[in-house]
């Protein structure tokens, strides 16, 4: 039965996520051990004698906590300020990882949006400055024909997960180059806190140059300064790297892309996907779809109003503004959720509506129209007609959820908030675009323009607000809480690949777990000191799916080392 398949699959989840802890396999003595953070651990370092470390650490000797006690005291010294913490939490990093995993572990909630949104963005804008940087293995187009090598360079020996970039379109900061490795191990670092392994985790940046002007310019870039080579070349580079990472560590390992370009991000994903074996997705397409599908779930728990049941999803009509890989994505799965509820897929199609940087996507519109958003390129829609402007889209449209991922910072008016009002008592407004200088406006207006009727949510954390005497609660669109989730699902199922079906119950996963609290709030997520039982739960989501859809491999969770 489906019930014991999911018992079955959260057993296995958990079974696949043990507590993050630092990997101590290694064999460095003396002055080299001081410097291995595998080995390091403060005053708490074991084996002095064995490792040849007296005389080289202070007498006294501390436990595990005291050391924890000691980088909470280093952090609290620096204040509000984010990048002054992320400096000090990555040189714990590279220096002492026991402890760096530990306090992930303690303080998840308060550390997240330090090595993650929003403060990521700005480590990777200042990443030529930062001494030291987080790990990862940098490939560049330089390095075509031995990138093999590089691999075998990587310390662990048991990679199940690489994250792989190319800076191209780093959150909404554009092309960072090889600066974009700060969102890899960012990435990584969330992995982390949600009980992958770290050895586990192979953050990685491929360098193929970069088009931005002031990178090239700048002295302390640390990336390759020529324009970014496309075509073949870059074709040939992602082979070999995954080629390469698949052949040491096993064609088991999960290839999760981040931060690619529209224009390679949903073709890389259609061709490695097409490749026999490799298990992969997109965390921007894949990761983000599932996370605003899940959040218009929850939101519609909120608008039944107190009802046992929730709004229906046949009932909505959303639009999506902004049609790169993050909306179309969602906008996709949307429609996924929709048949799998039962409606006509052309009929759930008519539901969906995307707005581009040309105006709503309909049919005959003077402006071309991409393969991926004709789709959505409806005709014959009384009432509807091409335009450029947000506000007349939605007067016209009356949807009940509006999805913003364009990175126009105050997009979402006074006029379109109150529009979605007149068009239904609660709207769903979402302003997804990260970091939080880039959304389509605050929580707070949300809250004020709607007169506390708007449920929102946003791809960056703001605070509460307290609008006629209510408190209400933004919710966090965070991809985290579905990317951990899905690789522990996957590895545990030992699925042969991630399929769109696996993100979906993801994201039906998150919506339920929403407690009455948090929905009595207006949050149509759970709250990020959660991530790591979310995590859990998705895991066993997905796992359950992929068994569903015949993609799991029976007796797969023993291990994701080379040949398990």
């Amino acid at each position: 039965s489906l019930a014991s398949s999911s018992s079955s699959s959260a057993a296995a989840a958990a079974r696949v996520a043990p507590a993050a802890s630092a990997s101590t396999s290694s064999s460095a003595v003396g002055y080299a051990a001081l410097h291995d953070p595998r080995v390091y651990n403060g005053l708490a370092t074991a084996d002095r004698t064995t490792r040849a470390l007296d005389g080289l650490l202070p007498a006294a000797a501390a436990t595990p906590e005291i050391e924890v006690r000691r980088a909470v005291a280093a952090l609290d010294a620096c204040g509000d300020d984010a990048m002054a913490k992320y400096r000090q939490l990555v040189s714990l990093q590279c220096t002492d990882e026991a402890t760096f995993y530990a306090l992930l572990e303690e303080k998840t909630e308060e550390l997240l949006p330090v090595l993650y949104t929003p403060t990521v963005g700005d480590a990777c804008l200042r990443f030529g400055t930062l001494s030291p940087r987080p790990p990862g293995l940098y490939v560049s187009i330089a390095d075509a024909g031995r990138v093999p090598s590089l691999v075998q360079n990587w310390p662990s020996s048991d990679v199940r997960v690489a994250v792989i970039t190319d800076g191209e379109r780093i959150l909404g900061l554009g092309d960072q180059g090889a600066n974009g490795m700060g969102i890899s191990a960012g990435k990584s670092m969330v992995y982390a806190a949600c009980g992958v392994k770290p050895e586990w985790l192979l953050p990685v940046h491929v360098d193929v140059g970069t088009n931005n002007k002031t990178l090239m310019d700048d002295p302390l870039y640390v990336g390759l300064k020529q324009p970014r080579e496309r075509g073949e070349a870059y074709d040939r580079l992602l082979d070999e790297t995954v080629d390469a990472i698949r052949a040491r560590y096993g064609e088991n390992v999960i290839v999760h892309w981040e931060d690619f370009a529209p224009r390679n991000a949903f073709r890389n994903l259609k061709r490695f996907r097409e490749k026999k074996g490799v298990r992969t997705y997109n965390d921007d397409i894949q990761g983000t779809a599932a996370v605003t599908v899940a959040g218009i779930l929850g939101a519609l728990r909120i608008a039944a109003d107190g009802k046992r049941t929730a709004a229906p999803l046949s009932e909505q009509t959303v639009l999506f503004f902004g049609a790169g890989q993050a909306n179309v994505g969602a906008a996709s799965l949307l429609v996924d959720a929709l048949v799998q509820d039962g409606v006509a897929r052309e009929d759930a199609l008519k539901k969906v509506w995307l707005f581009d940087s040309k105006g709503l996507v309909v049919d005959g519109r003077e402006d071309a129209i991409s393969a991926d958003k004709a789709p959505f390129a409806h005709a014959g829609v009384a009432g509807v007609r091409p335009t450029k402007d947000l506000t007349d889209a939605v007067r016209a449209l009356k949807p009940t959820a509006l999805v913003g991922a364009a990175a126009q910072p105050g997009a979402f008016t006074e006029g379109i908030v109150k529009a979605m009002c007149a068009a239904t008592p609660r709207p769903i407004v979402f302003a997804l675009s990260n970091p939080t200088s880039k959304a389509e406006c605050t929580a707070a207006q949300a809250y004020q323009w709607s007169k506390g009727k708007a449920i929102f949510a946003s791809g960056t954390l703001f605070a509460p607000v307290t609008y006629g005497g209510v408190r209400y609660e933004p919710g966090f669109a965070n991809n985290a809480f579905i990317f951990p989730g899905v690789a522990l699902g996957a590895l545990a199922s030992g699925a042969s690949s991630v399929t769109d079906g696996m993100f979906l119950a993801a994201a039906r996963s998150l919506a339920s777990q929403v407690s009455a609290d948090r929905l009595e709030l207006g949050a149509a997520y759970p709250p990020t000191g959660y991530i790591k039982e979310a995590a859990v739960k998705v895991a066993a989501a997905v796992a359950a799916a992929a068994e569903e859809e015949g993609v799991a491999r029976v007796g797969a969770c023993g291990g994701g080392g080379k040949g398990n």
